[in-house]
């Protein structure tokens, strides 16, 4: 599934996408990161997402009943 996100992304326009297997004591997560140059890109990217029709499907497989994925949580964060 994380191909496909990353797939997804790149093919918008985001930059170094790329997903991140985490151990530890809680249970294996995949986390997938992106970057874009700024909050305008950023924006630019967002937008482009919500109107592609690939992307309802894409999160329907992550918050479907026979999804592999426990939760998901979407989070920006800022290089300052």
């Amino acid at each position: 599934m994380s191909k496909k996100w990353e797939q997804f992304l790149g093919g918008l326009g985001a930059q170094n996408v790329r997903s991140l297997l985490l151990m530890s004591t809680t249970p294996m997560q995949v986390v997938l990161t992106f970057e874009s140059e700024n909050n305008a890109t950023f924006g630019a990217l967002a937008d482009k997402m919500m109107a592609d029709p690939a992307f309802v499907p894409l999160m329907h497989d992550v918050n479907s009943e026979d999804s592999p994925v426990a939760s998901s949580v979407t989070a920006s964060w800022v290089e300052v």
